[in-house]
């Protein structure tokens, strides 16, 4: 019978740990950045699913995928590194400290928007079925031009 740590004790209790740091340090935006890596983590799955139900599993798309949702955590992390940069300057000023943190806050926000919405685009390739306001929503959207590669 092994002890506490060989039976993944550790990994739990670090994760724990880490989660607890993330809600001390970030108090009111801790839910904002939970949700954010919750969509992070059901976009990448319902991505599998659909690469698996297409045949196209392919490990170096699952990589650029990755790698694209570490970079979106650098630009919120930005974000706040900014908000934390306007505060410091305001303060240097003599202005009212305790800025919220409007950019890391907008970042985490509209990648959780943008998250949403592709979890939804594959939910539909995957065959779930969608209303149809939604559907048209998103052939609009589609025919847009965007800045993001697909």
């Amino acid at each position: 019978m092994g002890g506490f740590l060989e039976q993944g004790g550790g990994v739990r209790l670090t994760l724990a740990a880490l989660g607890a740091l993330v809600m001390a340090e970030f108090r009111y935006y801790a839910p904002a950045l939970v949700l954010l890596l919750c969509c992070m983590m059901l976009d990448y799955a319902t991505g599998l699913v659909k690469a698996w139900m297409k045949k196209s599993l392919s490990s170096e798309v699952g990589l650029k995928g990755l790698v694209k949702k570490l970079c979106y955590l650098f630009g919120v992390a930005g974000g706040f590194a900014a908000d934390l940069l306007v505060s410091l300057t305001a303060e240097s000023f003599g202005l009212p400290a305790g800025l919220p943190a409007l950019f890391g806050l907008m970042a985490t926000l509209l990648l959780s928007l943008n998250e949403l919405l592709s979890i939804v685009e594959n939910l539909g390739e995957i065959g779930v079925p969608m209303p149809k306001p939604l559907v048209d929503a998103l052939h609009k959207l589609g025919e847009q031009d965007h800045f993001q590669e697909e």
